[in-house]
């Protein structure tokens, strides 16, 4: 079934805007005597009715916009859930299997380049010991190379399997320590909060603006916290 689409009334809508810009073309652009401070505040619940009507003209189509976004949202969820489920499922399975494969097979090189340098070491000391008695210092000298050669590098072919739009990446996060992977700060408990807090540098941390907040809005001008200082912004309430 067809979605239905909800479209603003255009003719009605472009007549609010023309009653609109009128009126807004009446107000004072400066206040610099009595009159037009009058004038000024006499606009405001002009104003207040105005953005009313504009309101009004469009909160049945934002209703019905919302609950249809809503209706739609909900199904693609419902139908997005098990894929995105199922392919997160499958994407660590991957990942932690080829990061097993991965250090199997670094754990094989460095076994590899061992019996390399062993090997290496074995047939220097045996050219040394064949040369040693007529040429000693030439014996040496293949011992001191050999020492001093660098570690045999061996690479062994990977075990990944290549699949056209796939790839596989780190993907670094970070847990709370006392936490659990995917908690985020809100999750935790107060003792394991106060715990990180005295841990983490100042730099990773952020001031809680909703609690300066609550605390300016109950001291007003007496608010005495370090760092912060208080200021009158001023409202003007107006009634329709």
């Amino acid at each position: 079934m067809a979605t239905p689409i909800l479209e603003v009334p255009e003719a009605e809508s472009r007549a609010l805007s023309t009653d609109i810009h009128a009126q807004l073309s009446q107000l004072p652009a400066v206040i610099d005597s009595p009159d037009t401070y009058r004038k000024a505040k006499e606009s405001l619940p002009i104003l207040k009715r105005a953005e009313d009507r504009v309101t009004g003209f469009f909160s049945g189509i934002k209703d019905a916009a919302f609950k249809a976004h809503r209706a739609i949202t909900a199904k693609e969820a419902d139908q997005l859930k098990p894929i995105r489920d199922a392919r997160t499922k499958l994407s660590n399975l991957i990942y932690r299997y080829e990061q097993e494969q991965d250090r199997i097979r670094r754990e094989a090189e460095r076994k590899a380049q061992d019996e390399e340098k062993r090997r290496r070491e074995e047939e220097a000391l045996r050219a040394a010991e064949a040369i040693a008695p007529s040429s000693p210092e030439v014996a040496e000298q293949i011992l001191q190379q050999e020492i001093a050669a660098p570690a045999p590098i061996v690479v062994l072919p990977s075990t990944a399997v290549e699949v056209s739009g796939v790839t596989t990446r780190e993907n670094w996060s970070f847990v709370y320590v006392g936490g659990s992977p995917g908690q985020t700060w809100k999750d935790l408990d107060d003792t394991t909060r106060k715990r990180v807090l005295s841990m983490i540098p100042r730099e990773f941390l952020i001031p809680d603006e909703s609690a300066i907040r609550r605390v300016v809005k109950a001291m007003k001008s007496g608010t005495k916290i370090p760092g912060v200082q208080p200021y009158d912004a001023g409202t003007i309430a107006v009634r329709g």
